[in-house]
């Protein structure tokens, strides 16, 4: 259920950047979503522990 979760709210995060920006999700840059999911508390592995 974790995984559906994590999913959940990454689709929600793009979508809200997305709409922010005016822009379709597939336009955003993943690092631009990365940054504002691991602002939110995300989780997203080891390799973006101590990217902030």
């Amino acid at each position: 259920m974790g995984p559906c979760c994590a999913m959940g709210q990454a689709a929600g995060t793009a979508a809200a950047l997305a709409a922010q920006q005016d822009v379709s999700p597939r336009a955003l840059d993943v690092r631009q979503v990365q940054d504002a999911l691991l602002k939110e508390g995300a989780y997203l592995g080891r390799r973006f522990e101590t990217r902030h």
